[in-house]
């Protein structure tokens, strides 16, 4: 074993003594497999951009089950109280401070309550050797699995929350989502933090649409200043099914989300919108992509970044048409506003097209304030903050706005 891998191994034994699990069998053969491989370098050119080698000098540890916090002192991060909800603290569901978890055609139960699904997972990801897949194997415990019910609607929103409260930890929150046939829903994932602590994140979302299903699905992520946020996201579309994403990221001292949408059903569309604020000396890294498998899809992919001070972005969006996928209609934008001399953002728009009748077309933008439409409003009576301000929220309202889910559109106004 490698020594800088040596903290993940320590806490590896904590997890295995602490609790007694049939499932240590697998996460054991993950854990082998995650040390043999090591963490990504950034002579990997899908990690050439992000360096994760500060992981190896963190101590991690495993939360206890369940820890008793004070529901006022994560009040704060919660979107809608009139919302269903489901509150997970330090990896562990918390159904005491979960709120109206009874829904009609909401079928919902932590994964640590009964373990098979949990086997059925790590079998679905077997084949995939990405370092921080396996450690995510290695770790799970505790996670959501919630399916809505065929031709259902819930009335209300649900919200997942994974709030860290505990320095030094390790979690990996597992969702897997099933949207049946002809239902529709609206799902808000949350990551977040009570306080300014340092943890590690590495989570996984599976979502699959059956046919005619449509999905609301937003993602916020806003950890810790001092906090590592890993996630991979992977999505499954049946025949006439539609996905409407949105990821936020807000939080993290260093945050990477990897999104894969597979259009397998003629007539599925995804719309996927983000928005990273990258601040400080933030980083925030999101690989996005989308492969059309059969005929008639839509996709469209458009990311904004905000990035200021010394902060760093990455964005690297790619449509993948197969050569059966004829008649796909596709697009990709991704715009940058860089806010300070010192800001940069590495962004990389791909077309991998193999098909011959298609339309796809991509483009990304990188630039500043306009600085005639800051005098102008500083000239109207403005600070310069005040008129920087309205500029950039002009800017990100275009991804903020269309999110049909009001509360939450509000929230990030705010």
């Amino acid at each position: 074993m490698s020594v800088e891998l040596k903290n993940f191994n320590n806490a590896f034994e904590q997890l295995t003594a602490k609790q007694p699990s049939a499932l240590h069998a697998e996460q054991k053969a993950a854990f082998e497999r995650f040390l043999a491989i090591g963490l990504p370098n950034r002579r990997v050119e899908a990690w050439k951009y992000t360096d994760v080698s500060g992981l190896h000098t963190q101590n991690f540890n495993i939360a206890a089950r369940a820890p008793n916090i004070d529901a006022a002192k994560f009040a704060s991060v919660i979107i809608d109280k009139q919302a269903t909800a489901f509150i997970f603290i330090d990896g562990h569901y918390a159904p005491a401070h979960s709120l109206h978890t009874a829904a009609r055609g909401v079928d919902f139960a932590p994964l640590a309550t009964h373990q098979a699904p949990l086997q059925n997972l790590f079998a679905d990801e077997a084949s995939n050797a990405a370092p921080f897949s396996l450690l995510h194997q290695s770790f799970a415990q505790d996670g959501t699995t919630l399916r809505i019910a065929k031709d259902t609607a819930p009335a209300t929103p649900i919200y997942i929350y994974y709030i860290s409260t505990t320095d030094n930890v390790l979690t990996a929150p597992h969702t897997h989502i099933v949207i049946e046939a002809g239902a529709k829903a609206s799902i808000v994932e949350v990551y977040a933090s009570v306080d300014n602590i340092t943890y590690l994140t590495n989570a996984n979302t599976q979502l699959h649409l059956h046919e005619n299903a449509s999905l609301q699905h937003h993602r916020l992520q806003q950890e810790s200043e001092h906090a590592t946020h890993i996630s991979q996201v992977t999505v499954e579309q049946a025949r006439g099914s539609a996905f409407h994403n949105l990821q936020y990221d807000n939080g993290s001292a260093l945050a990477r989300t990897d999104l894969q949408v597979n259009l397998s059903g003629s007539g599925a569309a995804c719309y996927l919108h983000g928005l990273y604020r990258s601040n400080d000396k933030q980083h925030h890294d999101n690989q996005v992509r989308v492969s059309h498998h059969v005929s008639d899809c839509h996709s469209e992919q458009h990311y904004k970044g905000l990035i200021n001070d010394q902060a760093t972005a990455v964005l690297n969006g790619c449509i993948h048409v197969h050569p059966q996928a004829q008649k796909t209609t596709a697009k990709q934008i991704n715009n940058n506003l860089l806010l300070s001399p010192r800001a940069e953002i590495n962004t990389k728009p791909q077309l991998e097209i193999y098909a011959d009748d298609v339309k796809c077309n991509h483009g990304a933008t990188v630039g500043q304030l306009d600085e005639t439409a800051l005098f102008y409003l500083q000239s109207r009576g403005l600070s310069h903050d005040e008129a920087k301000g309205l500029l950039t929220d002009a800017f990100a309202g275009e991804i903020i706005a269309p999110i049909g889910i009001e509360a939450l559109r509000d929230y990030l106004t705010k």
